[in-house]
């Protein structure tokens, strides 16, 4: 967010709404990944989705999409980010989408470390192409 430095407060805002937007947004992808693609019902998307919870973040979604809007402009680097996320995302399909549930006693390493890169690919890709602008 150093592209925001000369508002402090400006740029914790965007800060805050940068890294909120993409982790609801991200666990919205994951969340419709692991219930329609590997346990191919719908029904069971709607209950991994945990409505309750992405009503409670729907706020950083939309103040999200609205910085998208106003300050999202691809650069170089946050579009080659942004393609290693989906190589990620692809691989770890490939693999069989392994991941891990709290209840679990054992741990799956491929799962939590594709989780993690997939997961910091996507917040870099998108906060490297955040850009300061004037619209208001």
């Amino acid at each position: 967010m150093w592209k925001f430095r000369q508002d402090w407060k400006g740029a914790l805002y965007q800060t805050v709404v940068c890294v909120a937007f993409t982790t609801s947004l991200y666990e919205i992808i994951f969340n419709l990944v692991a219930a329609c693609v590997f346990l191919r019902t719908m029904e069971l998307f709607i209950e991994h989705l945990l409505i309750l919870h992405y009503v409670m973040v729907g706020g950083w979604l939309i103040l999200g999409f609205k910085q998208a809007v106003q300050n999202f402009a691809p650069t170089k680097i946050s579009t080659v980010l942004f393609i290693a996320f989906l190589v990620g995302w692809v691989l770890w399909i490939s693999i069989g989408f392994p991941y891990n549930v709290p209840s679990d006693v054992d741990l799956n390493l491929s799962g939590e470390i594709l989780n993690v890169v997939t997961k910091a690919l996507f917040l870099f890709g998108y906060a490297l192409g955040l850009q300061p602008t004037h619209k208001k």
